[in-house]
């Protein structure tokens, strides 16, 4: 899970870095941005939920409701991406004019 984790990771930085630096934003924040937004919720959820619920589940437990319980951190992360990324980022206007 690791390695699909680290692709999915880089995926939405270069996703959210292209789409902030095509309308004229800050797009090297919002490249770690992308890779925050995932990779925070991601852990949280692996560390809290998903770890612990794994460790309760009886071995004779269904090898397809072991996975999804693995990689349901991914799906969280990849939510809580795309909430953000909808939420600010795609309607955004970045003003290139200086401050006074």
């Amino acid at each position: 899970m690791g390695v699909i984790g680290g692709l999915i990771t880089i995926g939405l930085a270069v996703w959210f870095y292209r789409t902030a630096a095509a309308k004229g934003g800050p797009a090297l924040q919002w490249g770690i941005a992308g890779a925050l937004v995932f990779f925070v919720p991601k852990i949280l959820w692996q560390v809290m939920v998903a770890n612990p619920a794994l460790r309760s589940m009886q071995k004779g437990t269904a090898p397809m409701k072991l996975a999804l319980w693995d990689y349901s951190s991914i799906l969280i992360g990849l939510a809580v991406a795309v909430a953000v990324w909808s939420l600010f980022l795609k309607n955004a206007t970045f003003d290139d004019r200086p401050q006074e």
